[in-house]
């Protein structure tokens, strides 16, 4: 999996934002405040999973939180056990297929030992992943591989019940499903695991966190750009979420102040939710 398919997997594209210093750049929360409303709300970038070792939340970042009174995840995830079963059942390939029957022999023979002795991953998982569509897949591989990994959505939302604040999603989660649903399941074998057999994903990962964790938002952006798949898909998957969430956003930061949390991916560039806000009349300024 290269590296901007792990990008894809953690929804990380960051863009270069304004005409700024190096270090100004640098941070992944920024206050957004003018335009008319009364009180300042925050937006914040996540990598959607990460080792507990490596997960940080700096004083700064707990101060703005405990500002709002919303927070506002890209889904909300507190979904009924029932309907995470329906969803789950999305990720699986149908017709009884597996990835074996979108490989050669050849390919499934190196895919298989790729995925059981390069990466480590149990035979039984094994089993189990690839009767689920590799777009899907990728998660769930990356999560076996990480130490203790937690999700900053999860622990924001315990905060946030914790501060009795509203909790809210930017989009459903059958949305975000059915974007990634939406590349046909060849393309997605041909892609993430055929054209990647020897490829370490957990070196790449690393990499990325370690870039992550320095808010280094210009390195993030010429990591991604390094890969022609993800460039492809980066409209339906980025692009076009961020248009549709910058209405539900006015709405909410109109009436209260609001700590926003979604993937890096959606923070920067001429198409991100920053600049967005800025041609919107909204004062955009770094949190450090």
């Amino acid at each position: 999996m290269k590296k901007t398919l792990l990008i894809l997997a953690l929804f990380l594209s960051i863009q270069n934002i304004f005409a700024q210093n190096e270090t100004d750049r640098n941070s992944l929360l920024w206050k957004i405040s003018g335009n008319g409303i009364s009180s300042p709300s925050y937006i914040f970038g996540t990598i959607h999973l990460i080792p507990e070792k490596d997960y940080f939340f700096s004083d700064k970042m707990k101060e703005a939180f405990n500002e709002c009174k919303t927070l506002a995840l890209e889904i909300d995830i507190d979904i009924p056990l029932k309907e995470q079963m329906a969803i789950a059942q999305k990720a699986i390939i149908p017709d009884n297929k597996t990835v074996e029957n979108f490989m050669t022999s050849e390919e499934f023979n190196d895919y298989k030992s790729y995925i059981i002795d390069s990466l480590k991953i149990k035979e039984s998982r094994f089993n189990q992943i690839q009767r689920i569509k590799p777009i899907f897949s990728v998660g769930i591989i990356l999560n076996d591989m990480l130490e203790n990994p937690v999700a900053y959505e999860k622990k924001l939302n315990k905060m946030a019940d914790k501060n009795k604040m509203n909790i809210v999603g930017l989009e459903t989660i059958e949305y975000q499903i059915n974007i990634l649903d939406s590349i046909d399941i060849q393309t997605q074998v041909s892609e993430i695991f055929v054209k990647n057999l020897h490829s370490n994903p957990l070196e790449e990962y690393k990499l990325m966190l370690d870039i992550y964790k320095s808010q280094n938002v210009d390195k993030l952006i010429e990591i991604s750009q390094e890969d022609e798949f993800f460039t492809k898909i980066e409209n339906n998957l980025v692009t076009k979420r961020n248009n549709n969430w910058i209405p539900i956003i006015k709405s909410l930061i109109s009436k209260n102040s609001t700590f926003i949390a979604v993937g890096s991916a959606h923070l920067s560039g001429k198409n991100g939710i920053l600049e967005k806000l800025k041609n919107e009349g909204y004062t955009i300024t770094p949190v450090k």
